[in-house]
């Protein structure tokens, strides 16, 4: 079976376009995640403008 996941926490395929010197840093240090950087990124800049769109992560955040 598979995992049970919220809908709003579904992750869905958008393009973005990365600089050449963003795609060599990629290359050379394939330890760096940039889907999982970026996803973090744009949750710290939601909590800026409005985390209410964070719903359970807020109460995770608290939590710990």
């Amino acid at each position: 079976m598979g995992k049970i996941v919220d809908f709003r926490e579904k992750i869905t395929n958008r393009s973005i376009g990365f600089n050449n010197r963003q795609i060599e840093f990629f290359n050379e240090h394939p330890d760096f995640k940039p889907d999982i950087y970026c996803r973090i990124a744009i949750d710290l800049q939601i909590e800026l403008i409005d985390e209410k769109y964070l719903g359970d992560l807020n109460e995770k955040k608290v939590r710990n």
